[in-house]
Formats: structure tokens, sequence, C-alpha cells
């Protein structure tokens, strides 16, 4: 399969216009406002945030993939030749390793950034403390708990990785990269999705490192595999602190955090040099060429 450098128009994604993807979103966007109606509705209010949250979540990333799936084979791209191949006899475990620093940084550059604004903005830090992005249910929120968190799992471990790196290495990179150059593309697709996210500085970061494992393995399914496993890790942690503890709005409070910075200080301590060290040694592939993504020749 051709992998070699690619520009201008005969790259297949260059066919795509993601304004196109906004439009779907906000023709979609009744459709939830309506289901999300029906359910406050008929259900109890207390059932409200949980169900809202996951009919939410499957419009967020449901349609996004459908529009990918749709357009990418009008432009002639097959699924198979855009997540490329997965790499035979790959060394997985030490590739893997790099998710423990990454939510380690995310911890520690939540803390560090957060930790002045709660003293400065204290409400607006608090409702970020008591809106986790992940949360487990129970039979008081939720009127089928048990399907409930396994969508929260399927949605959290398989859905969004998938998603979003279809979306973020898999499209929005090489478009930008396509427009500028690869370096630019990098930062600014990492920037995009770091934003999304609670963690701004930490899931840059993560957008960094998942780009360059792309640009340098040629392959969407390394950034899938460690999305994967840095969600299921986060998903685990997620599920521990709901068992043995409860529910994060019930537990962490303002004082709390405020008096737990060494947490973030150590993760950091613990995350910077191995993060540098990887930089250092993949920074190279910061300038490698976009995979062109073009179909093998059927020959003569």
């Amino acid at each position: 399969m051709g992998m070699e450098e690619s520009s201008g128009n005969d790259h297949p994604l260059q066919k795509l216009r993601l304004r196109n993807l906004l439009l779907w979103m906000l023709l979609t966007l009744p459709v939830l406002i309506l289901c999300l109606i029906f359910v406050n509705a008929q259900l109890p209010e207390r059932y409200e945030d949980a169900i809202g949250f996951i009919l939410f979540a499957l419009w967020s990333y449901l349609i996004p993939l459908i529009w990918m799936l749709q357009n990418t084979k009008r432009a002639g791209l097959s699924l198979q030749t855009w997540l490329g191949e997965v790499p035979p006899n790959h060394a997985w475990l030490p590739t893997l390793a790099i998710v423990l620093p990454l939510i380690a940084f995310s911890i520690g550059s939540f803390w560090i950034l957060f930790y002045p604004l709660s003293f400065a903005i204290p409400d607006y830090v608090v409702e970020k403390l008591s809106t986790p992005q992940i949360e487990f249910v129970t039979s008081d929120r939720s009127p089928f708990p048990g399907l409930h968190n396994a969508l929260l799992i399927v949605i959290t471990v398989v859905l969004a990785p998938l998603v979003e790196e279809l979306f973020f290495r898999g499209l929005l990179l090489p478009r930008l990269g396509l427009r500028w150059n690869t370096p630019k593309a990098l930062v600014v697709s990492a920037c995009i999705f770091g934003a999304l996210h609670i963690s701004i500085l930490g899931l840059t970061m993560v957008g960094f490192v998942f780009g360059i494992a792309y640009l340098r393995s040629r392959t969407l399914w390394i950034p899938i595999v460690l999305h994967i496993t840095n969600n299921a890790v986060a998903m685990f942690g997620t599920l521990i602190f709901f068992l043995t503890v409860g529910t994060q709005k019930e537990t962490f409070t303002l004082e709390t955090f405020q008096s737990s910075l060494w947490i973030g200080v150590l993760c950091l301590i613990f995350s910077v040099p191995w993060l540098v060290v990887f930089l250092h040694q993949n920074w190279a592939w910061v300038r490698a060429p976009l995979p062109d993504l073009q179909p093998p020749k059927r020959p003569e």
C-alpha cells in the first residue's frame, strides 16, 4: 500500500469539506433536542442528567462517524486504506508505555492550571470538579443503571477513541498539513483536540504524541490503540473510585482540591522527564510527510 508523501489535490482527503460535517451536526441537532424533551417529559427529573449525557454522547460520536465513513467512501478512500495496516510484529508494550506519563501529565497539568483558578474564580472550579466527564450511576440516577454503565464503557473505551482518532489524526491533521505544513498541522490539531477536554494542557500533549505516533507508524491503528488504552485506564480508575468512595460530586470539594496540590506536582515530576525523552527521540517525525492514502494500483 502506498504510504509516501502526497500533496495538493491528489490526496483523497482533500475532497472532503469539513464545513459539511458542521452542517450535518446542525441538521441533526433538532433530533437530539426532541429526544431530550421526550425523555424529560416521560421520566422523573432525577434521570434527566444521566440519560441526557448518553444521548448527547451518542449523537456527538455517531453523526461524525457516519459522515466520515460516507464521505471518505465517496472520495474513493476505503476504510482499510484510511486506517492503514496493523504493523506486523509490532512491539506493543513499549508503545503503550507512553500512556502512563500522558495520564500523569494530564492529571498534573490540570492541578497546576486549576489551582490558581480555584482562588481567583472558585465557583467555576467547583463546577468543573462537580461535573465529571465520566460517571457511573446507580438506580437513583437511571432506570437502567446496568445498561447505562455498559453504554458508558463502550462509548468511552471504544467509540470515542475510534471516532476521535479518525477525525483528529486521520482527517484534521492531514487536511491542515496539506494546507500548511506537517509541524503546524500537528500543533493546531493537537490544540483543538485539547481544547475539547477539561484538562486542556494534558490532552493537547496527548494529541501531539498521538499525532507523532501516526506520522511515525503511517497507520491509525497505533493512535487508536493508544487512545483505547488511555481511556480504559481512566475508566478503570473511575470504576474503582465509584465502587470504593462514591461519586465525585459527593467527595471532591474545593478544599480537598486545594490541599492536594502535591498530587499534581508528583504527577508532573514523574511524567515530564519521560515525555521530554520521548519527544527528543521522535522529534524528527514531526516533519515527516503525510501518508498519501492512495489505494494500491492494479497491475496492467
